[in-house]
């Protein structure tokens, strides 16, 4: 700008700005100024299209001249000197930029040669503003590329570890149950097997989560309007959220369905409660808002997820101490908290992330240091029609056994327990200790077999293959298979069909003899 209003051969006054169009649309801001009077960079800091003679020509993308302007003008203060002004719009095909505002004498006279002169500089700078936009653009989307490819790592090393923690998990409980199950009722030692039972429940709970941010969470989608999530969740909140804090639901008007686990979604929104309570120690408000969108391609570009469909948003906000920049970049990552040691593991939000995604939905954050938060949760609607089947099942109680039983796993010590809490019911047990292992330990007993309980994963053959072989060899045996990954892995990737009989680890000594028991009856 100060190049250019110091060209000697062209008349202008030394005075002048620069405006881009930035964040928000149809509205110019000030960028650069040239000996601007103080009240003029104040009121001309933000002007909207069609107000004044930036804005007009920002709307009509043609240049605009003026000879005089002085206080009757839209935008002017007491004691202005009238002047003239030439205001040349930067514009890229149709869409406009910003403008280059230049000061002219009063009484000026339009001279076609300085206005070519200008429109060459607004094309040039047109060219170098989107250059530079599409760098900035090309960065946020390597950093939206970077975040997504970190989260889903640690979304993978999440799954790994609670697989491998089940089968930790499916020992712990085992022994600890044949600890209590072998004492009798009245010795005072009994306690400790409680406790160790106790604790491996919340170990549990922690791989659940650990498998909900790592999407492999099971799910039990259904039809579900969406003002009836925020009402249901809002009936628990009083035993989360203090009274010093208000809560305030704004439903939408229209009855917007998406299809949703229920119980994750009510879980969604108690962590994000229990997120804004801790943000608002000296109390607060908490709205939750449900409405419809319509993704526009901009928003898509501009935040990198969504499709051109129709989508159920809730926002959850909250007036709280809100975050910084980096905080935001983190929030979502497993173990991550801004809490005291000891007062949140880090999973709550992670935990949110992970069932928002598995539903095909997204979630965005806006906060500032001090201004509270905002949690937009964008969820795919559809038209299917509610179902309210009742789909739950009772199992029978267990029973003692004889039958002989072949046990593959490959973890000695989830195959120790298996071993003993059937030998302790009655049962026989042959074990093998991978999938090829239990096609030579049944070829040798063939004929006093009459269940197969195999572990999914296994080295050399899994359990499908060694099913699969054994069942050619003997094409009425019953199978029960184990699995420390969760039933929709094991399913998606093709290892085993949704007929097969599948339990999950950690899988409790009680379950385990009932369902043993149900596919020996059949």
């Amino acid at each position: 700008l100060s190049m250019l209003l110091s060209v000697p051969w062209l008349s202008f006054e030394p005075v002048g700005s620069i405006h881009l169009v930035e964040g928000t649309p149809a509205k110019l801001s000030l960028k650069a100024q040239c000996n601007l009077p103080e009240q003029l960079r104040k009121s001309c800091a933000s002007i909207s299209f069609g107000q004044c003679l930036c804005g007009k020509a920002a709307q009509t993308q043609e240049i605009l001249f003026s000879d005089c302007v002085d206080e009757r003008h839209d935008i002017s203060y007491d004691g202005m000197e009238p002047h003239g002004h030439y205001i040349v719009p930067i514009v890229v095909g149709n869409r406009t930029l910003g403008v280059i505002d230049i000061y002219l004498k009063e009484g000026h006279i339009r001279n076609r040669r300085e206005e070519d002169f200008l429109i060459t500089i607004a094309d040039t700078l047109a060219g170098i503003i989107t250059r530079r936009q599409a760098e900035a653009e090309k960065e946020r989307l390597q950093a939206q590329l970077l975040q997504a490819q970190k989260m889903e790592a640690v979304g993978h090393l999440a799954g790994g570890i609670a697989h491998d923690f089940n089968n930790i998990l499916t020992a712990i409980m085992g022994f600890g149950y044949i600890l209590g199950m072998k004492m009798g009722k009245d010795d005072p030692l009994r306690l400790y097997p409680q406790r160790i039972l106790s604790a491996a429940e919340r170990a549990i709970q922690l791989t659940q989560s650990l498998l909900a941010f790592s999407r492999k969470q099971i799910t039990h989608p259904r039809p579900v309007k969406i003002n009836l999530i925020i009402t249901e969740a809002h009936k628990i909140f009083h035993r989360i959220i203090g009274e010093d804090i208000e809560v305030r639901l704004v439903p939408s008007n229209e009855d917007i369905m998406v299809k949703v686990d229920a119980n994750q979604m009510e879980q969604v929104l108690i962590n994000l409660a229990t997120n804004a309570r801790d943000a608002m120690p000296e109390g607060g408000a908490l709205t939750i808002k449900t409405r419809a969108v319509d993704l526009a391609e901009d928003f898509i570009r501009t935040h990198g997820f969504g499709t051109l469909q129709k989508y159920a948003l809730i926002s959850v906000s909250d007036t709280g101490t809100g975050m910084n920049k980096d905080m935001i970049e983190k929030i979502f990552e497993p173990f991550y908290t801004t809490k005291d040691i000891g007062k949140g593991t880090g999973l709550g939000l992670a935990i949110v992330y992970g069932i928002i995604k598995q539903h095909e939905g997204f979630i965005d954050v806006h906060s500032e240091p001090g201004k509270g938060a905002t949690f937009e949760i964008y969820l795919p609607a559809t038209n299917l029609l509610e179902d309210e089947e009742d789909r739950s099942e009772a199992v029978a109680a267990p029973e003692r056994g004889s039958e002989t039983i072949l046990v593959a796993e490959d973890n000695a010590e989830v195959r120790s327990f298996v071993k003993e809490i059937l030998e302790d019911s009655g049962y026989t047990v042959i074990e093998a200790a991978d999938g090829t292992g239990a096609i030579e330990t049944f070829l040798k007993h063939r004929d006093e077999i009459q269940l197969l309980l195999l572990d999914v994963i296994m080295p050399k053959k899994n359990g499908k293959e060694a099913y699969e072989e054994i069942k050619s060899l003997a094409p009425y045996i019953k199978t029960l298979f184990l699995s420390g990954y969760p039933s929709d892995f094991v399913h998606k990737k093709g290892i085993l069909e949704k007929e097969h009989e599948l339990l999950l680890k950690p899988v409790s000594s009680h379950l385990l003899l009932k369902k043993v028991r149900e596919i020996l009856d059949r």
